[in-house]
């Protein structure tokens, strides 16, 4: 793989990044890695409920 020096800092922005960046079977979880994964899951469902609730099924 090439590495690509100018992104670096942006693997953060990656939900994989919290799912397998601290090696979890060698390490165990990381609690604020979990804590991002739930936040992201939380915002996920509220936005798909917000969604749900405000379809137009009229048509």
């Amino acid at each position: 793989m090439l590495p690509l020096a100018g992104l670096d800092g942006w693997s953060e922005l990656s939900p994989w990044h919290y799912y397998a960046g601290s090696d979890p079977l060698a390490n165990g979880i990381s609690p604020p890695h979990l804590l991002v994964l739930a936040a992201i899951t939380a915002l996920a469902v509220m936005a798909g409920l917000r969604r749900f609730e405000h379809r137009d099924l009229k048509g």
